[in-house]
């Protein structure tokens, strides 16, 4: 019997494929993992440079029906994005402010130091609608001269199952860009 553990000990035979059982999921979920994020961060790069030339159209399509504009911006986005993102998804939006220094949320003076807001404590009114907004901007394409803020956020779906027990279904992409449009 002890002849036979001793053989045992000394046998090396399936040594490599045990170390390769141990080692092949970790190299494998790694290899994935980077291979998901570089493709998320492609597709971020194609949003952000789609949502730029969808402004710099925003920016010179004036003479055009918004709705029209809308229609061909997003389109513009879905074209810089080889089809890899679902536009129907994508959450567009457009806010238009009378100049840079109203981008943002309507300022407030905490009156009680509690560190937000609450009703009745004084706050600048930027857009004019005697309610605190959190962003002062009003949805739309703007008319000559006036501040765009182009923004968009999309839930990139992971391609494979493997790294949602560890980074969650989606990865929330959001891109954003101001603009002025041309005098018209």
């Amino acid at each position: 019997m002890a002849n036979i553990l001793s053989s045992f000990r000394k046998n090396e035979n399936g040594t490599a494929a045990i170390e390769f059982a141990i080692a092949a999921p970790i190299i494998i979920l790694f290899v994935v993992g980077i291979i998901e994020v570089t493709l998320a961060m492609a597709v971020s790069t194609m949003i952000e440079g789609g949502l730029r030339e969808a402004s710099r159209y925003g920016v010179t399509a004036g003479a055009q029906a918004a709705a029209n504009r809308q229609g061909i911006i997003t389109q513009i986005v879905n074209d810089h994005t080889y089809g890899l993102v679902d536009t129907s998804t994508i959450n567009l939006t457009t806010k238009v402010y009378g100049s840079f220094s109203q981008i943002g949320d309507e300022t407030y003076t905490d009156s009680n130091g509690n560190g937000h807001y609450d009703a009745g404590e004084p706050y600048v009114d930027r857009n004019g609608n005697g309610v605190r907004d959190v962003d002062g901007g009003t949805p739309g394409l703007g008319t000559a001269n006036q501040i765009v803020v182009y923004s968009i956020t999309y839930n990139w779906p992971y391609l494979t199952g493997l790294m949602r027990p560890l980074m969650g279904d989606y990865m929330r992409i959001s891109s954003s860009i101001v603009v002025r449009n041309e005098p018209l």
